[in-house]
């Protein structure tokens, strides 16, 4: 859930997935390099799609596959439901999207 892209890198996701990828990670809001806004609104499921898509136009990239695990499967269903169009797959683990 408090895991920032430098943790992904150590565990050597990264850098088995940019063999065959061009990979980007986002740190998520509030930690890591990311911003922390005080406004507890910055934080709503949509904005956090804004800011993923956000990431995606920054690097040029009109569509991406995205992977996410815990508080980054969240953020992930909520890129599938607020811009369905920027999503190439979506990986999402240890997150139920009934709840």
């Amino acid at each position: 859930m408090f895991q920032i892209g430098a943790h992904w890198d150590r565990s050597g996701y990264t850098a088995a997935l940019a063999a065959t990828h061009t990979v980007i990670t986002v740190d998520p809001l509030g930690l890591g390099a990311s911003d922390a806004p005080q406004d507890p609104a910055a934080y709503t499921l949509e904005r956090r799609a804004d800011y993923v898509t956000a990431v995606l136009d920054d690097v040029g990239a009109d569509k991406a596959a995205f992977w996410g695990y815990s508080l980054g499967a969240l953020t992930g269903y909520a890129v599938a439901v607020h811009a369905p169009g920027r999503l190439t797959r979506l990986v999402a683990g240890a997150f139920d999207p009934d709840a």
